[in-house]
């Protein structure tokens, strides 16, 4: 097929170079929102957005971000535009005076039945009965029966920190400060005593980790980053089945030990 009568291309290469076109124009169209409404921002990548941005993490990002251009930020997570806004004033009139706007998180994909329902996710009256029946577990006294396992774990992190400084290299706090924060999570909402920080193998830990990943970074969301329109067809499992199996005998082995022992501290 002649193109301009210059070029002779084969029909299925025109197609295809009009397709990559037609995306292109598709990309550029949802990444002209901020652009649009005067709210500056980094130039987005076609189909990406920032995504690749978050390789050397989310607060570091986000901190680049608002130092560069102001606070309140335009960006775009593959073709959702999210706003970031770092202004004290701002966020106070939206999490405070204006939240009955803003109950609802917003939730790209399509999730699986164990994730749709839970706090972060939760819609409407669903998230108010949630937040209702979980509130009372961070009154003052609910978090003073926490404090001696705490401590417990502040005694673990403090001799994980001497072992490894003995050894005369570098700590890597990231990793000390994740472990240290499993074990608070295990102690106080499971009832569990892990110390992680010696026991990496333990098969809580081992399932805490998978939950963590899941599908979050997986082909499917970024496919969906890219094209919003598919969110319908795919299921993104923020836990793995085995995850989720583990953690469910877990919650049920707890409650029904404080049925059984009425005596057993209850902090949920």
């Amino acid at each position: 097929m002649d193109v301009l009568g210059f070029i002779d291309l084969p029909g299925w290469v025109l197609t295809i170079i009009i397709i990559l076109i037609t995306l292109y124009l598709y990309s550029l169209w949802y990444h002209s929102l901020w652009r649009r409404l005067g709210i500056p921002g980094p130039r987005p990548i076609p189909f990406l957005g920032i995504l690749p941005r978050y390789k050397q993490g989310l607060a570091k990002t986000d901190l680049e971000l608002i130092n560069t251009y102001g606070s309140v930020v335009g960006i775009y997570h593959g073709h959702l535009p999210v706003l970031l806004v770092s202004d004290p004033e701002m966020v106070k009139e939206i999490f405070i005076k204006e939240f009955s706007n803003y109950t609802n998180r917003p939730v790209p994909f399509k999730m699986d039945e164990h994730s749709a329902f839970s706090v972060g996710t939760a819609k409407d009256n669903h998230w108010k009965f949630l937040r209702s029946t979980i509130s009372p577990t961070f009154s003052s006294g609910k978090l003073k029966l926490m404090v001696p396992k705490i401590e417990r774990c502040c005694t673990n992190l403090v001799e994980n920190i001497k072992q490894q400084s003995k050894q005369g290299e570098q700590v890597d706090m990231k990793g000390v400060c994740e472990t240290f924060t499993m074990d608070v999570i295990a102690s106080t909402a499971f009832g569990i005593d892990v110390n992680s920080q010696n026991e990496p193998n333990n098969q809580f830990v081992k399932h805490a980790k998978a939950a963590a990943l899941g599908e979050i970074f997986g082909p499917k969301f970024f496919l969906i980053m890219m094209f919003p329109i598919l969110k319908h067809l795919f299921t993104i499992h923020f836990m793995k089945k085995e995850a989720v199996d583990f953690f469910r005998s877990v919650v049920e082995s707890a409650i029904g030990l404080r049925k059984k022992d009425k005596k057993c501290v209850q902090f949920f």
